[in-house]
């Protein structure tokens, strides 16, 4: 080690060779400085490049989630329909007040959630094209072949960041939409659908045949009035009922034609 005291105390030939060691450092420590500027320079093309690849997986780990979203969304949408319609021709199928109280009350409340959903996919929409947008900077920086700086690199991750929270929180949302319309299908699994219809089927089929079988009443009444009308032996009396028949089988058969 060389210390201040030697350059006062050493004779001359000895002072020439501590200044000779100093410019030999100090040539050295130069040296080392530009290796270092190198290695900082290296060190920040290898961020730049590793920054822009995470972020594109990132990114396309984000878009799998968006597209998986909206198809959830589709099947909500069908999901909502379909129940809206087994509602309307559920009307009159109920066992008991408490599932007729569910059925009247159940497309209000779908129809309260279609605009929840129609919010839900415009998130979702925004967020894939943000992503979008994102994905085509840094694809038009690779393509320039240019390295990322340090403050394109922060507002790429900072983005992320922002479409990160926005996909998880889309995510929710949406998990609580299918929490409900899961919960009508369940609700209606629980009904027994299938039997209730089959029992309304019969109970149709049933009073279809009673309908036939009054028409068949009636078109045999209106036949034998209107014999005894043409029947010259008929008396009055006998004609004056018939008409009163007759008329009264129309309207009749004008309501059972209204019930078929």
């Amino acid at each position: 080690m060389i210390s201040a005291n030697d350059l006062y105390t050493s004779p001359l030939p000895k002072l020439a060779e501590i200044i000779n060691k100093l410019k030999e450092l100090s040539k050295a420590l130069l040296q080392l400085s530009d290796k270092i500027n190198d290695l900082k320079k290296q060190l920040k093309i290898l961020k730049a490049k590793l920054g822009g690849m995470d972020s594109e997986q990132k990114l396309n780990d984000l878009l799998k989630q968006i597209l998986n979203q909206k198809e959830r969304l589709s099947f909500i949408e069908s999901d909502i329909d379909k129940l809206i319609e087994l509602a309307k021709k559920l009307d009159g199928y109920t066992s008991d007040d408490e599932e007729a109280y569910f059925v009247e009350n159940l497309i209000s409340e779908l129809e309260g959630l279609k605009p929840k959903v129609v919010h839900a996919k415009e998130e979702v929409d925004s967020i894939e094209r943000e992503i979008l947008a994102t994905k085509k900077l840094i694809d038009d920086k690779k393509a320039s072949k240019q390295d990322f700086t340090d403050d394109e690199l922060n507002d790429i991750v900072a983005k992320i960041a922002e479409l990160d929270s926005r996909v998880e929180r889309s995510d929710f949302n949406i998990g609580e939409i299918e929490k409900v319309v899961d919960g009508k299908k369940q609700r209606f699994a629980e009904m027994d659908l299938f039997s209730k219809f089959t029992r309304r089927s019969k109970e149709l089929q049933k009073l279809r045949g009673i309908l036939d079988e009054r028409s068949k009443i009636v078109e045999d009444l209106v036949k034998d009035c209107t014999d005894d009308l043409n029947d010259e032996k008929s008396q009055d009396d006998l004609k004056e009922v018939c008409k009163e028949v007759i008329g009264e089988c129309d309207e009749h058969s004008k309501k059972i034609a209204e019930i078929a």
